[in-house]
């Protein structure tokens, strides 16, 4: 059996020389991430690039993940979807080895790999090996922002990051399949709703679960829009509090405003 050795935390310094975003999960359409970029003038010299996770899967060119993630501008978290390549395929001995999710990935998005040239994906598998479950991010303005791609651990950063040294099965479910505070997320004009806001932490993102339209809830902000489902791109600026936009299937780029605003 393939015991999965996830990276934790990563913790990364702030930009004072360029603009930082946050892109919700691309699962594939790299060519339309790459339209968005340019519609925002991105500097690769001097702005940075963020990513929720689920950079694979079910779009059109999942392959491409291994050049995004070589750049020295882009940054990324571990999805469930990279998280089930990584439980489905290994590598020993030079040599890669299957397992018994294989067909869970497979009927998830996940044929593209199969099609690959071992050497391929041999690549592709180090380059996913290498993520972290989680980003924290300094702010030129003090403080941070956080990327976890479903949820967090007892809405806490700081519990979250305790956990993240060696998280436990249970912990690393919550942290890549959780929908529960999504759906509270969702469900805020509701009297059942409890606040969803995550503490020790500036603002955080979230990807995992679609939503209509990129979503601001107290610090915590939502930023899968279904792209690969025939929604929209959404990107943001990282400090939570910017601007937001969407790129829809065809069209041009639109600024937003986050939904709702509480």
């Amino acid at each position: 059996m393939n015991m999965v050795e996830y990276a934790s935390l990563q913790r990364i310094d702030c930009n004072r020389q360029g603009r930082d975003y946050v892109v919700g999960d691309v699962h594939g359409c790299f060519a339309r991430l790459e339209r968005l970029l340019q519609q925002l003038d991105f500097d690769r010299d001097r702005d940075r690039l963020f990513a929720v996770g689920d950079l694979i899967d079910r779009g059109p060119d999942s392959a491409a993940v291994v050049d995004w993630l070589q750049a020295p501008w882009f940054h990324a978290i571990c999805g469930n979807h990279e998280a089930m390549l990584l439980d489905s395929v290994w590598v020993a001995d030079g040599r890669l080895q299957w397992g018994d999710h294989s067909a869970l990935w497979f009927a998830n998005g996940g044929g593209w790999f199969f099609d690959l040239a071992s050497a391929q994906q041999r690549t592709v598998h180090h380059a996913v090996a290498s993520l972290p479950l989680a980003l924290q991010v300094a702010l030129p303005a003090g403080g941070s922002a956080a990327l976890v791609h479903a949820d967090v651990i007892d809405d806490s950063w700081p519990a979250t990051c305790a956990a993240l040294a060696a998280p436990s099965d249970a912990q690393r479910m919550q942290l890549l399949w959780s929908r529960q505070r999504a759906e509270q997320a969702m469900a805020l004009q509701t009297r059942q709703a409890r606040s969803v806001d995550v503490t020790g932490v500036d603002v955080i993102f979230f990807g995992h679960t679609p939503m209509a339209a990129p979503r601001r809830v107290g610090n915590t902000r939502w930023i899968d829009t279904g792209a690969v489902f025939g929604g929209d791109l959404s990107i943001a600026a990282l400090q939570g509090d910017g601007d937001v936009w969407r790129l829809p299937a065809s069209g041009g780029m639109e600024s937003l405003d986050w939904s709702p605003r509480r």
